[in-house]
């Protein structure tokens, strides 16, 4: 389940929980900030400076603890990107995928999710007819 938070320090921030732990992203002055929330702790695990990000999502994690993030990017007069950012357990960057056919200049849902070892699932609606992608991450 995604929720949005409204806490007003944070902007554009989503989070995906999965038992007791949580993640959650905000993103700020094109910079991603990642953070682990546990116990009613809270720990950054990562922050990045990302040229043109306008959005992020945390996907989940896969077996092996790994997090996933959707983000987009916006380049002036180019398009939007739709990526999905690997980081591990301890929030090093570990994969970056660029999802292929998706530079588009208007928002649309983009229905990624991920499973249990790391693949990328995409559904794309067309007129007539529905395509699934998928993308192993190892």
């Amino acid at each position: 389940m995604f929720i949005k938070h409204t806490n007003p320090t944070l902007t554009n921030v989503k989070t995906k929980a999965s038992k007791e732990d949580m993640y959650e992203v905000d993103i700020k002055d094109e910079r991603l900030d990642i953070f682990f929330h546990k116990d009613g702790n809270i720990k950054q695990l990562a922050s990045l400076k990302i040229e043109g990000i306008v959005s992020a999502e945390v996907l989940g994690t896969d077996y092996k603890g790994n997090i996933f993030i959707q983000i987009e990017t916006k380049k002036t007069d180019i398009g939007v990107y739709l990526w999905v950012l690997k980081f591990n357990p301890e929030g090093k960057l570990i994969g970056e995928y660029k999802i292929p056919h998706n530079d588009y200049f208007v928002w649309t849902a983009r229905l990624l999710d991920i499973d249990a070892n790391g693949n990328i699932y995409q559904v794309l609606p067309a007129k007539d007819r529905l395509e699934i992608n998928i993308w192993k991450t190892e």
